[in-house]
């Protein structure tokens, strides 16, 4: 989802602005007084008209259309900008591209009657005075939208039809390490609403499958009480993302939080995303428990195979597409 593609929104005066600048140059060239005059009269209002039309309707084209979104861009989106609202001030953007269009189609019109010079310019500049005046009346609207352009651009990009593995914890109990270490290229760090840290995306490939790895400092890693309702709300829209989920568990407490603490915000998770949930403990090369839970060292690498091939097994065993994949082929 390219939402960084989308461009700043002119104000209603550097729209206007842009219009008479561009129509000013054109002159049209003709042997006889009259015609110069009209010609160049019309194809200024014409341009005048395209121009206002052009860079509105890049707008629309550029926003997306909400009611396509994937449910993760449009919770995200409802969440930062409003979608209503939105969906509202485009609405008003098309309504002034048919004004516009209308009041030059008509002054063109009676451009095309007269024979009167004078008559001519006061056409050209009632054209220009309804246009102006209406562009200006969706001043609020594309203020409104210029706001949303900066806001909808901090939703990451991500891969919604990839199946998903989402990576949970305490902060520093190894969780973006995890990341890098199943990935196969270096995952990429995406702005995400309310965290300043952003998310750690990544992908691997087995048996020409490609799964996405998602690390949410800032957004997993803490007890849904200490967040607000915004913060709470973009945790909930990874729930449209996930279809695995591994929360790490740091049995030394280094990390700064209490195994119980811990065991805490695992149900917690366990309860909200309601899918399949792999606990596993980390630090396995300063410190092993004695629970059947799986280990892994991120410091060495070591368990981090045995993970992946248990997550393998669990999506493909719960979701149907993936039923072809077999056993003998779970080696990354």
């Amino acid at each position: 989802m390219a939402f960084r593609n989308i461009p700043t929104v002119l104000t209603a005066e550097e729209i206007i602005n842009k219009a008479f600048r561009n129509s000013s140059k054109i002159t049209i060239n003709d042997r006889e007084h009259f015609y110069w005059v009209r010609n160049t009269a019309m194809a200024r209002v014409q341009a005048v008209s395209q121009t206002i039309d052009a860079v509105l309707l890049k707008y629309v084209e550029a926003f997306p259309s909400f009611d396509r979104l994937h449910p993760f861009y449009y919770e995200l989106a409802e969440l930062l900008i409003g979608v209503n609202p939105t969906k509202k001030s485009l609405g008003g953007i098309d309504w002034c591209r048919k004004q516009v269009a209308a009041i030059a189609s008509k002054h063109l019109s009676q451009m095309r009657k007269t024979r009167n010079e004078s008559t001519i310019e006061h056409l050209r500049e009632s054209a220009y005075g309804r246009i102006a005046s209406v562009v200006k009346q969706l001043a609020p609207d594309l203020e409104f939208l210029n706001k949303v352009r900066n806001e909808i651009r901090k939703i990451p990009t991500v891969d919604t039809v990839a199946p998903t593995i989402v990576v949970a914890g305490f902060p520093n109990v190894g969780k973006s390490s995890l990341v890098k270490l199943i990935s196969s290229a270096t995952p990429e760090i995406a702005p995400y609403p309310f965290t300043t840290k952003g998310i750690h995306v990544g992908y691997f490939e087995h048996r020409w499958v490609r799964y996405q790895v998602i690390d949410t400092p800032g957004i997993l890693d803490r007890p849904l009480e200490k967040m607000n309702d915004a913060e709470r709300q973009a945790m909930m829209a990874l729930k449209n993302l996930a279809n695995l989920i591994i929360f790490i568990i740091d049995p030394t407490g280094h990390c700064g939080y209490s195994p119980e603490e811990q065991e805490g915000l695992m149900e917690t998770v366990r309860k909200t995303f309601k899918v399949p949930v792999i606990v596993v403990e980390n630090k396995s090369d300063i410190s092993k428990t004695e629970s059947d839970r799986p280990k892994i060292s991120t410091a060495t690498g070591a368990g981090a195979d045995v993970i992946v091939k248990e997550a393998l097994a669990i999506m493909r065993k719960d979701m149907p597409k993936m039923e072809a994949i077999r056993d003998d082929h779970m080696i990354l």
